[in-house]
């Protein structure tokens, strides 16, 4: 009589064992990214990831940031933010904050730190993520749509900080695969992958280098070492052999000393023959005659050659819009800053045309950058440049680098529940700017309702 008892019991502890131990296991997701077809310097171009805040989940689409390890969204109170998105913690039941004042608040931007649970793909979920909402944002200070989605482990701070980042998070959490991500935004096929590397993304070797060290004031964080940059003729701009180098996710542009940005537009053997060539009036840049339009686009010639490997950047040139002179194209290089403390800095140019794998740091291992050829490429590159081999491997490569698990399949995402998103109604007019058109309004339903007199 006890026989049936006993096996439904059995039956329940081993689903109920197989349950915990799936939601124990270690995964990985592959996410389609948000980017725009082309550069435009009218418009944000940055890449953005879709999360969900809180539970039921908040559909918020992060801008991915590359040389910070802050998770951040912005507050609906919040003046001068930018994009669509906001976190409401009133509508989560997962909420916990606030806790305390960000350490990092000042005059450009500040918050609170607060802890959520975070989806990420529907595939990666982790609880008590600590999170900077941010109220408030200086009209000028550094900023990206909706909020901040950090690819970046700080060596320092990782040990250091009562604020764990998001990446450390879901490793210490046992989320992830690899302490790895992966990260392609050309407009072909954006994607980002986070806890394996998809060898659907990338031709050729991965070229891993070592990231130097952050610097303790935090004016340089993502670093490394660059052989240089290359034009025309594939000879190298004459920047010295100690290049330091730093990714830039929200910046449009690439930068290089301002004496070595005149002598590429100068000298046809760097920018090409038959250019015709417009220069800002402050000296900061310059423009290639094209036509956008009609399909009339110059070739550019920009390489970047890291560990010994060229990586071609194909198209250079901006959309033609009335931030150029008419009848010309923008080039995305510009003079870097004399207080910058690196070299160059590789934004969207870069970041479009180059795989980009990141090992971050934990236990002993320091961080790594990779970099690889896009398969499928919007801009072909040659197989003799895909063939090319790194000059050298980086220390610490088969404790750190060698060992990571190659995935055998995709994890599918699961259902969970969702706040509905708000969407625009109708398009309106901008008071006092007619040259700007219509543009969509948000929560139109919510404003009071009122009579116009047209006699006052």
């Amino acid at each position: 009589m006890h026989f049936p008892f006993i096996s439904l019991y059995f039956v329940a502890l081993v689903l109920l064992s197989s349950i915990r131990k799936a939601s124990c296991e270690r995964s990985w997701a592959s996410l389609a990214l948000q980017v725009p077809k082309n550069l435009s310097d009218m418009s944000f171009d940055y890449p953005l990831v879709s999360t969900y805040f809180g539970k039921p989940g908040q559909p918020i689409n992060l801008t991915i940031n590359l040389n910070g390890d802050i998770l951040g969204v912005y507050a609906e109170e919040c003046v001068y933010c930018m994009g669509e998105d906001r976190y409401d913690p009133s509508e989560s039941d997962t909420t916990k904050g606030p806790l305390k004042p960000w350490p990092g608040s000042d005059t450009a931007m500040a918050g609170q730190q607060w802890q959520e649970t975070v989806d990420i793909g529907h595939v990666l979920e982790v609880s008590d993520v600590d999170f900077l909402f941010i109220q408030r944002r200086s009209y000028n200070a550094a900023g990206a749509p909706n909020g901040f989605f950090p690819l970046y482990v700080d060596p320092f701070t990782r040990s250091n900080s009562t604020v764990k980042d998001l990446l450390t998070k879901l490793w210490d959490d046992q989320k992830l695969l690899n302490p790895v991500v992966g990260l392609r935004i050309d407009p072909q096929n954006p994607r980002l992958t986070i806890g394996a590397l998809d060898l659907n993304d990338y031709q050729g070797e991965i070229n891993w280098v070592q990231m130097e060290a952050p610097s303790a004031n935090g004016s340089i964080t993502n670093a490394f070492k660059i052989d240089g940059v290359k034009g025309y003729n594939g000879t190298f701009l004459p920047m010295g052999d100690n290049i330091t180098a730093t990714l830039n996710s929200i910046y449009r542009f690439i930068d290089i000393p301002q004496q070595y940005t005149s002598m590429y537009w100068i000298e046809d053997g760097y920018l090409g023959p038959n250019q015709f060539v417009n220069l800002y009036p402050d000296g900061s840049g310059f423009a290639l005659q094209c036509n956008w339009n009609s399909g009339k686009i110059p070739p550019t010639y920009f390489t970047v050659t890291i560990n010994g490997v060229d990586y071609p950047l194909g198209d250079m040139l901006m959309n033609t819009t009335a931030m150029a002179a008419p009848g010309y194209c923008n080039f995305n290089l510009k003079n870097s800053s004399a207080s910058d403390a690196q070299d160059v800095t590789l934004g969207a140019p870069f970041l479009r045309n180059v795989y980009v794998a990141y090992r971050f740091p934990t236990d002993s291992c320091p961080g790594y950058y990779g970099f690889a050829h896009l398969s499928k490429a919007p801009n072909p590159v040659a197989s003799s440049i895909i063939s090319q081999k790194p000059t050298s491997t980086p220390t610490q490569y088969s404790q750190c680098i060698a060992n990571l698990i190659k995935p055998t399949s995709t994890p599918a995402p699961t259902a969970v529940a969702v706040t509905a998103k708000s969407v625009p109604t109708g398009q309106y007019w901008v008071f006092n700017r007619p040259s700007d058109g219509q543009v969509p309004l948000y929560g139109i339903e919510e404003l009071p309702k009122g009579a116009w007199n047209s006699s006052n």
